[in-house]
């Protein structure tokens, strides 16, 4: 049977396509299954066309938080997480996590330099020379804590 090709049944077109919509990953010890779930949003486009954009469904909302440096920047947190404290801290989406870390490279007293890495890793060298690394949780969200950074955080209440 050489050059000739199997009629693909329906068993096998669905075990292809969960294979094309669920991918493995490696979280430390543990192998996990997730699915990235996206939104399709069909509507008119700026000249009467019909477009349709992908996106990550919104994150829930925490709360707001800004840098002490510059209050008139507020920015969205999907959680916060406590110091030993109780100080709460930041927890962030990538898209907010990017905006952030785009105002405190342009702002001279921050003034860190960012270098992404893999698997939405983020390198953070600040003006101390230390470098602070980033990367998501589980829920692909990222905890600002070890910035030490002077957050003002404002929770909505519960």
């Amino acid at each position: 049977m050489s050059g000739a090709v199997a009629p693909l049944d329906r068993d096998c077109l669905a075990t292809w396509t969960s294979s094309l919509m669920v991918r493995t990953v490696c979280w430390g010890p543990e192998t996990r299954a997730t699915r990235c779930t996206l939104r399709l949003s069909i509507h008119p486009g700026d000249h009467g066309e019909t477009v349709a954009t992908i996106s990550h469904p919104p994150a829930r909302i925490a709360g707001g938080f800004h840098l002490a440096e510059l209050p008139d920047l507020r920015w969205p947190a999907t959680a916060f997480d406590h110091d030993t404290h109780g100080n709460p801290w930041p927890v962030v989406t990538a898209d907010t996590l990017d905006i952030v870390l785009a105002a405190a490279e342009s702002h001279g007293p921050i003034g860190v330099d960012v270098t992404p890495g893999m698997d939405g890793v983020r390198h953070i060298l600040g003006r101390d020379g230390i470098v602070v690394t980033l990367g998501p949780d589980r829920a692909g969200h990222y905890h600002l804590r070890p910035l030490a950074w002077s957050f003002v955080c404002e929770p909505h209440p519960a």
